[in-house]
């Protein structure tokens, strides 16, 4: 996003880029409704689970520059969380992929 209202600014768009940033600050509103409602849904009845999923940034191993990258082939490791907001308990799935 910051690229693209940057590009925008570049390219004189003032249209475009106003309307990113408008895109973004809801964005970022939308994020801080869900973090301030994250508490209240922790401790909730015993008659429900609430849960959070996060597939974390894939990280290619090993870590090498963009030259290399184009003549190896590298092993793609991927992370998912799973936190239980009512037991407070996290389970970690960590898979790869060639």
């Amino acid at each position: 996003m910051k690229v693209s209202i940057e590009t925008a600014q570049r390219e004189g768009n003032q249209t475009k880029g106003t309307n990113l940033k408008g895109e973004h600050e809801l964005h970022l509103r939308k994020a801080d409704a869900a973090r301030a409602a994250l508490p209240a849904e922790q401790h909730t009845s015993d008659a429900h689970e609430a849960l959070t999923f996060d597939l974390q940034k894939v990280m290619s191993l090993p870590d090498l520059t963009t030259n290399e990258v184009y003549y190896c082939h590298q092993l793609s490791t991927y992370n998912l969380g799973v936190h239980s907001l009512t037991t407070d308990k996290v389970i970690m799935h960590v898979w790869d992929v060639i």
